[in-house]
């Protein structure tokens, strides 16, 4: 597949977390000559196989097209945003279908932290996750589609609860949307606070209800940390309405700029180039994103850095023959 001056990248709707990243790429590089071109449906499910596969641009789906995504550019997929877990789950194979996606590698990790919460609504009285299974509350917990909850589900019980007169629901979008309110307790990994679909939940329930925030058991986050390569983060008191004490949660961080081993290097070192220097404009768009210049080269999970990239990081200083990090920038 020859590679032209005008490359594909896969993204998201313009203001769902990686369409607004593409487009930050898409002006970076063009004063380098390039004009790349975003499918802004190349995600859900098919945000890393789009990439890996070297896939032709999906078409438009209804739920595409209520999001203001505009039509597909026509063409093979050259290179991506995505979370960084899921990138690093598929390069080693790890719940992906396909199977370890070895060529796949980093081009820049942007810092993005979201927060995974679990709550409950006061008048429900739960303070705590293990009383609804030591009390058998019969209650309705709603959960969203993370690999994540399905630890946090199985360390408290929950997968029980329909046994004791429970219910359990998931999502919070689409034809799911009225589980926002129809619930008991909510845990969910989607934690960051914006506007827009995938980050709106927690802003809009805690307004709505008053709400008990829910502590995880430390031998359950040390677990989590350890086999998803997430992080202990403390929850700011005032962060969202009823957050009055401090806390510690889990958080997953981080999206990946990324494409496969016959990217060409020299536009590898480019965008690795152009998104270093356009840095300053991650403040202007709708989640608080943020570049690190400590961790921009690492990401998660020890993806490997494509080797254009990898020069830039070295010429920066970001990085040296050890592969330590050497000094901010």
């Amino acid at each position: 597949m020859a590679f032209t001056r005008e490359p594909i990248m896969a993204g998201a709707c313009p203001t769902c977390i990686w369409g607004p990243l593409a487009a930050w790429t898409r002006d970076a590089v063009k004063p380098y000559g390039y004009n790349v071109r975003v499918c802004w449906n190349c995600n859900r499910q098919l945000s890393v196989p789009t990439v890996a596969r070297a896939m032709d641009t999906p078409p438009l789906l209804p739920a595409d097209i209520a999001l203001g995504d505009p039509p597909p550019p026509r063409g093979k997929v050259d290179f991506g945003v995505t979370n960084s877990h899921t990138l690093w789950r598929a390069f080693v194979g790890d719940g992906y279908q396909d199977g370890p996606q070895t060529h796949l590698r980093l081009l820049a990790y942007i810092e993005d932290v979201h927060l995974i919460q679990a709550v409950a609504k006061k008048s429900a009285g739960i303070h705590r996750l293990e009383d609804i299974a030591q009390k058998r509350l019969p209650v309705t917990v709603a959960l969203d589609g993370s690999p994540f909850t399905a630890d946090i589900v199985s360390y408290y019980r929950l997968d029980e609860l329909e046994s004791w007169g429970g219910v359990t629901k998931h999502g919070f979008g689409g034809e799911a949307r009225a589980n926002r309110s129809e619930f008991e307790v909510l845990i969910t990994a989607h934690g960051g606070l914006a506007g827009n679909i995938e980050n709106d939940l927690m802003y809009e329930v805690s307004q709505r209800f008053d709400l008990e925030y829910l502590s995880f058991a430390s031998e359950l986050m040390d677990r989590m940390v350890e086999r998803y390569r997430l992080e202990v983060a403390p929850v700011p008191r005032g962060l969202l309405r009823g957050i009055e004490q401090p806390m510690m949660t889990l958080a997953r961080n981080g999206q990946s700029v990324y494409g496969r081993t016959d990217l060409p290097e020299d536009f590898a070192y480019i965008v690795a180039r152009a998104l270093d220097e356009r840095r300053g404009e991650l403040k202007y768009l709708n989640r608080p994103f943020s570049y690190d210049s400590r961790t921009v080269w690492k990401g998660i999970g020890d993806v490997p850095l494509h080797a254009g990239a990898e020069r830039y990081y070295r010429e920066i200083g970001y990085l040296r023959d050890s592969g330590e990090y050497v000094h901010d920038v």
